[in-house]
């Protein structure tokens, strides 16, 4: 397995400034560190994930509990759906082939006792036998033995969740005029009351998507035993969660991330009070949660009228580019795709370490595929894009000796890390057989003119690099369609070939600044 696929087992990349290098040793890395490696750059460095992307580690009934699933996930990975806390995801989580049994077992010890995780610590013999624990699920009656990437639902199977409801006690739902203040709705009159059956809130009992209104549901919460017990307020509308007559959690319309507390309860019924303010035109999106002693997460709303997410569009959020390893249709099926906040945009495809894609304007709207890959659907860039080379297609992108030879073999190609400078500019690294590689991103003020300067270490043979393979004329600017130019500067003529499409031959000696240019 290549450095690269090593280093991307999560699914997407979205990590901290500063570089990682792959060559170091990692088993005596912490937990935290692994973590942050490997795994934060879907999850986040605060467990939350990415709303409606990818799940939450926080709080999540697929951490808390039996360290087992946590572990058979790690090791042999997961796919297809899953709900997590009441979300519904659809991604490809692959085995963490890079990490052995100790690593492992740091990571699951740093992620089921941070973020207010609660959770047994294991260690590397518990891994072990993971490993070799029989993957046989019942089925319709029968047995089937997994092989593969688990699914949820055989996963549950044999690791089972305990999330289920808690039927709150004399449930009344009471539905109000729309307001936006939920503090003072608790002093309004209520336009209607009525019994929530079953002991679990709906709004959709109280309005329609379609009209504005505001509710309070009121009911009794039966607590077993004295202890602290945990309460996630969770879902994209406005919403407060009351104790006792006390505002333990509190979410505006539109955040991204659960609120979450911890609240100690003694034995008898605690009094439950949710309100809530629906906006026409949104999905239905409250929900809560609560764990303590003897039981996992259980939620008190019901479930089954639960909205998928519509998709959306990321955006540039920081000062520096950002990188997001994702898929497109008939193009690249893993790549890194990485957004400038000047709105320049590219696909580089790490396997053969080629330029492969280009485009102005927003990022990516990755909703599509991150809800439905089992659908076959994939993630396509906001803005037409310009295809620079499909290398996966035509052979890769370097040659040795002469720039007419047999691409180089995709098993000399290896991709190391990428880097950041204090400046912002994006710089990858890679091997070409025993040649060492540069490329050094960075992007115009005005995101109209994208710059890749590329260096080489010292070569034993010559070593050629397509950039091109149909440029739209022989002379630069070179027209690579789209609107788009490229000019190589004052390279020297007599290293640039054009019988081939457009090819160079890299010189230690003198680094290539490549000028892609949107008109």
């Amino acid at each position: 397995m290549s450095v690269f696929s090593r280093f991307l087992n999560s699914l997407s990349l979205r990590l901290a400034a500063g570089a990682v290098s792959l060559s170091s040793s990692l088993s005596a890395m912490p937990g935290e560190q692994l973590y942050t490696m490997y795994c934060s750059g879907c999850h986040g460095a605060d467990g939350k994930g990415v709303a409606g992307a990818a799940p939450p580690l926080a709080h999540s009934g697929w951490v808390n509990g039996r360290p087992e699933r946590m572990a058979q996930i790690l090791i042999h990975g997961i796919q297809g759906d899953m709900t997590v806390l009441g979300e519904r995801y659809n991604l490809v989580m692959p085995p963490q082939v890079a990490l052995n049994d100790e690593q492992i077992a740091s990571v699951m010890n740093y992620v089921r006792n941070s973020w207010t995780n609660v959770g047994k610590e294991v260690d590397a013999g518990f891994v072990a036998r993971q490993r070799t624990a029989p993957r046989v699920v019942p089925f319709k009656g029968k047995e089937k033995t997994v092989t593969g990437m688990w699914s949820a639902p055989d996963l549950a199977r044999v690791y089972p969740l305990t999330n289920h409801p808690t039927k709150l006690i004399h449930l009344l739902s009471e539905r109000y005029k729309y307001t936006d203040d939920l503090t003072a709705l608790g002093t309004m009159k209520p336009m209607t009351v009525e019994e929530e059956e079953g002991g679990l809130f709906r709004p959709e009992q109280c309005g329609k998507t379609t009209e504005s209104f505001s509710a309070i549901w009121r009911g009794g919460l039966k607590v077993n035993r004295p202890a602290e017990y945990r309460f996630v307020l969770a879902g994209k509308e406005a919403a407060q969660l009351l104790l006792n007559g006390d505002v333990i959690a509190e979410r505006g319309a539109g955040d991204a991330s659960p609120s979450v507390v911890l609240v100690n309860l003694e034995k008898g019924e605690a009094k439950f009070e949710l309100r809530y303010t629906h906006q026409k035109g949104q999905p239905f999106d409250c929900r809560v949660y609560w764990s303590g002693p003897g039981f996992e997460q259980r939620h008190f709303h019901d479930i089954s009228k639960l909205q998928r997410y519509p998709s959306f569009r990321l955006k540039h959020e920081l000062k520096r580019p950002i990188v997001h390893r994702n898929f497109f249709k008939n193009k690249i099926s893993r790549a890194l795709v990485v957004g400038f906040p000047e709105g320049m945009n590219f696909v580089f495809d790490a396997d053969t370490t080629e330029l492969s894609q280009l485009w102005q304007g927003e990022f990516i709207d990755p909703g599509n595929t991150w809800h439905g890959r089992a659908r076959g659907e994939f993630i396509r860039p906001s803005e037409s894009v310009v295809t620079i080379l499909n290398a996966r297609k035509k052979g890769n992108t370097f040659r040795v000796g002469s720039h007419t030879s047999t691409p180089v073999d995709s098993s000399q190609l290896q991709f190391v890390e990428y880097t950041y400078d204090a400046a912002g500019s994006l710089t990858f690294h890679y091997h070409v057989g025993s040649a060492a590689i540069s490329e050094t991103y960075a992007v115009s003020k005005d995101g109209k003119t994208l710059s890749r300067t590329i260096k080489t270490s010292e070569l034993n043979d010559a070593l050629y690099m397509q950039l091109v393979r149909r440029p739209g004329s022989k002379t630069p600017p070179y027209d690579i369609g789209g609107g788009a130019t490229l000019d190589l500067g004052d390279y020297p003529s007599t290293a640039i070939m054009h019988d081939d499409g457009l090819v160079i031959q890299l010189l230690p000696s003198r680094p290539v600044t490549l000028t892609y240019t949107f008109n």
